[in-house]
């Protein structure tokens, strides 16, 4: 019976503990996901502002090493982007649809871009979260002006982060369940090799 309790102490416990660790993950990946992955576009996004800000203030803007870096860039953040000059003429651009960026950029700077929800302003640049219409896809973008006074416009798209953590989170719980069985008819075998010796010294010592 003293065996039996044991082992089944430890069963309970490492069930427990498993169980424990699977619940804050989940609870992690539902409250935190969203913030993290938010976080994680403008941190891109802000990067390769003070990049092309930097290159552009040291004249390497015809640099091909320079525009290399931007290409791959915006290739690794998933970026479409269109710098201005000062007769709002193209000098850069990383999207095929140029004109459609211009356009949404010149909003921006008119004051006319609906629908938009801001998540950072500088006294440089401004990150929003929009809606697109068009492909019925939110986005989020970054606009603003250099120290040269070139404006700018990235554009990134926003995964359904939603149905991302909803996904996730199904996954963890079949994890969850799967790691319990077995975490539970590991412990069972295992407790058993940990039971036999302090019953045993508990035996001696009852002896002694």
């Amino acid at each position: 019976m003293k065996k039996q309790s044991i082992r089944k102490q430890f069963a309970i416990t490492a069930i427990v503990l498993i169980a424990v660790t699977i619940l804050i993950c989940l609870l992690a990946n539902v409250l935190f996901l969203e913030r993290v992955y938010k976080g994680d576009k403008e941190k891109s996004l802000i990067e390769t502002y003070e990049f092309l800000n930097d290159n552009i203030a040291k004249g390497s803007l015809n640099s091909e090493e320079f525009l290399i870096n931007l290409e791959n860039a915006c290739t690794r953040y998933n970026l479409d982007m269109i710098l201005l000059n000062e007769k709002n003429y193209p000098i850069i651009t990383s999207a095929m649809n140029y004109e459609a960026l211009t356009r949404k950029l010149m909003q921006y700077v008119w004051g006319m871009m609906p629908t938009t929800e801001t998540l950072v302003r500088e006294e440089t640049y401004v990150i929003v979260s929009t809606m697109d219409s068009r492909t019925n896809t939110t986005n989020m973008e970054m606009w603003g002006r250099l120290d040269n006074g070139y404006i700018f416009l990235f554009s990134t798209p926003m995964e359904s982060i939603v149905e991302s953590a909803a996904i996730s989170s199904r996954f963890l719980c079949v994890i969850g369940i799967v790691s319990v069985i077995l975490g539970g008819m590991i412990s069972w075998i295992y407790s058993g090799k940990i039971s036999n010796p302090i019953l045993k010294l508990a035996q001696l010592s009852e002896q002694i």
